[in-house]
């Protein structure tokens, strides 16, 4: 097989793509503190709703109560709390 100036420059479009491109690309993990009233974020579940935002709930030890963490954003910069249920100690393994 001949090698073409096709072939030289095919090779060297795939080597200055695999320099330029970064390996993998991600984003670091952002830490964000939900609810920090009491002790809180016992026994957890999470999942996106449909515009791709973390909605979280999750056991508030301290009153017994389960709550909810709706997220306006990705990283759920200002989360809305509310308590879904509080009638007794509600809440375990959400």
């Amino acid at each position: 097989m001949k090698f073409t100036f096709r072939m030289a420059a095919a090779a060297l479009l795939i080597g200055l793509t695999a320099l330029l491109l970064p390996r993998y690309a991600y984003a670091a993990p952002t830490l964000v503190i939900v609810d920090s009233a009491g002790d809180t974020g016992w026994d957890l579940s999470m999942t996106l709703n449909s515009e791709g935002n973390p909605v979280i709930s999750y056991w508030d030890s301290s009153n017994g109560d389960l709550r909810l963490a709706v997220c306006d954003d990705p990283t759920c910069t200002s989360p809305t709390l509310t308590t879904v249920d509080s009638d007794g100690n509600t809440g375990w393994f959400t």
